[in-house]
């Protein structure tokens, strides 16, 4: 079956980072987070994927309001990190 997915920002969130605005795509490489690479359509693929599953961005979300979301999940994402390695 074909199930439609609001496409944005999916080749430029991390897909072995819970699919935050971390990491960059550079050309056909993705520098994850974590300091490793992956083959970019393939980590968009993943995103996409995982987009499916995701309960707040629906295939209509504006693309400015996916935007906010995924920067809200990556500076809490963020601030949790900091915290645990305190």
């Amino acid at each position: 079956a074909l199930h439609l997915v609001n496409p944005a920002y999916t080749s430029q969130c991390d897909s072995f980072c819970n699919n935050l605005l971390l990491g960059r795509r550079k050309g056909n490489t993705f520098y994850l987070f974590n300091g490793g690479t992956i083959q970019a359509d393939y980590n968009a693929a993943r995103n996409i994927l995982a987009r499916y599953f995701d309960k707040e961005i629906k295939r209509d979300t504006p693309f400015n309001a996916v935007k906010e979301i995924l920067l809200k999940r990556t500076d809490s994402y963020r601030l949790t990190t900091v915290q645990a390695r305190l």
